[in-house]
């Protein structure tokens, strides 16, 4: 079972949100206390992957989410989204 303190430093959170009608959403997601090399932050990018794969269907929205660690290092991951209805 994982402690509290454990579950705080797993934690990922909404760091930025903006959106521009040329250049779609861009989301930053940041985790205070884990480096990109832990496996619970590869983890998170895998899920960003499939969420990815996910929401390329129709493409009509464009956003972006970016990773970040403790380190504000990590990954973006462009997306484009189902068409709006």
């Amino acid at each position: 079972m994982i402690d509290e303190k454990e579950e705080r430093r797993r934690k990922f959170y909404l760091r930025d949100l903006k959106y521009d009608p040329k250049k779609g959403f861009d989301v930053t997601i940041w985790t205070p206390n884990q480096p990109k090399t832990e496996k619970f932050f590869t983890d998170k990018q895998d899920e960003l992957r499939e969420i990815q794969s996910f929401l390329q269907q129709p493409k009509d929205r464009e956003f972006t989410i970016h990773l970040r660690d403790r380190d504000d290092k990590g990954e973006d991951f462009p997306m484009q989204g189902p068409p709006s209805s």
